[in-house]
C-alpha cells in the first residue's frame, strides 16, 4: 500500500515537472490504461497503475483551476468593470492592492474572471481627495487585466485561482 502511494505521488510530482498540461482528452486515455494495469494484478503493474492515476488527477485539477483563466487576447486591454471590494486593502508607498469581486463587465465583447486582485498604482488612497478603498464597496473601475505571473502566481499553474494583477 505504502509503495503505491509513493507511486500516486510520483505521477503528480512528475506532472508538475512538465512545461504544458496534457489535453483534457488524454485523460480519458489515462483512466484506461491504469484500469487495464490494474486489472492485471502484478505489483509493477499497479505501481505503473497508481503513477498514472496521480498524474491524471493533478492534471484534472489543474483543468479545473485554469477553467477561468484570463483569455490571452483580453489580457492588456482597458474594460471597464463594477464589483466589490471583498478583501482588506493593503496600502503601499506606490498605492494599494486588493481583491475584487467582478459583478458586471460593462466593456461589450470583454471576459473577465469573477475574483481579480487589483493593484492601484499613484498617489496614497488618502491624499488628493481620494477615499481610501474599505471593504464591501463597490466601484466601478476601468482596468488594464494580466494573467497571473512571476510573483503573483508563487503556486504555478494548479494552485492559482481568480487572481490577476490589474496596473
Amino acid at each position: 500500500m505504502r509503495c503505491a502511494i509513493l507511486a500516486f505521488l510520483a505521477g503528480v510530482c512528475w506532472l508538475h515537472t512538465r512545461a504544458e498540461l496534457p489535453p483534457p482528452a488524454c485523460l480519458a486515455g489515462a483512466l484506461a490504461a491504469a484500469l487495464v494495469l490494474f486489472l492485471l494484478r502484478k505489483r509493477a503493474a499497479t505501481l505503473l497503475a497508481a503513477a498514472i492515476l496521480g498524474a491524471a488527477w493533478s492534471a484534472w485539477l489543474a483543468h479545473v483551476a485554469l477553467a477561468d483563466a484570463l483569455p490571452r487576447e483580453q489580457e492588456g486591454r482597458d474594460v471597464t468593470i463594477v464589483g466589490t471590494v471583498d478583501s482588506l486593502p493593503h496600502e503601499f508607498d506606490g498605492g494599494a492592492r486588493f481583491h475584487l469581486r467582478v459583478e458586471r463587465v460593462l466593456t461589450p465583447d470583454a471576459t473577465v474572471p469573477p475574483r481579480i486582485a487589483i493593484s492601484w498604482y499613484g498617489q496614497p488612497a488618502d491624499t488628493d481627495g481620494l477615499t481610501p478603498v474599505e471593504p464591501g464597496e463597490r466601484w466601478q473601475l476601468v482596468v488594464r487585466l494580466q494573467r497571473p505571473h512571476g510573483n503573483a502566481n508563487p503556486y504555478g499553474l494548479l494552485r492559482q485561482r481568480n487572481c490577476y494583477m490589474s496596473t
